[in-house]
């Protein structure tokens, strides 16, 4: 039996695995998502997703130039989610990326890869 995996648990699951070092892995689990959405914002997003998991994966392999190019793209596209995923700490993430950019453009790295930013959720608690 082919279960269709729904576009949500794609997201979460790119999420685990993004924030579990597996940059790769992530931009895989966002890729269908993004080659099937339609909705303009969203497909930025996703896209912003993508750069930012090709980004740290450029900077584990200490490929700067990639790493310094693709973080940069990065930000405003995630930046285009933040109001339509009230459930990720997306504004708190995009500042963290946005700190690294002078960092990756250096190419000292100095930041580990344990240490780099991870994509947080909104926890409310009643």
């Amino acid at each position: 039996m082919n279960v269709v995996q729904s576009d949500k648990d794609a997201l979460e699951k790119g999420i685990s695995l993004f924030n579990g070092g597996k940059y790769f892995d992530a931009h895989e689990a966002w890729e269908g998502l993004w080659l099937g959405e339609n909705d303009r914002d969203e497909k930025k997003f996703l896209q912003g997703l993508l750069m930012a998991a090709g980004s740290f994966q450029h900077y584990v392999r200490r490929e700067c130039a990639g790493a310094s190019a693709l973080l940069a793209k990065s930000v405003p596209m995630i930046e285009a989610g933040v109001s339509a995923h009230p459930n990720l700490r997306l504004s708190e993430f995009v500042q963290a990326l946005d700190g690294l950019k002078a960092e990756f453009g250096r190419c000292s790295f100095t930041v580990s890869a344990e240490s780099l930013p991870k994509i947080a959720r909104m926890y409310i608690y009643c």
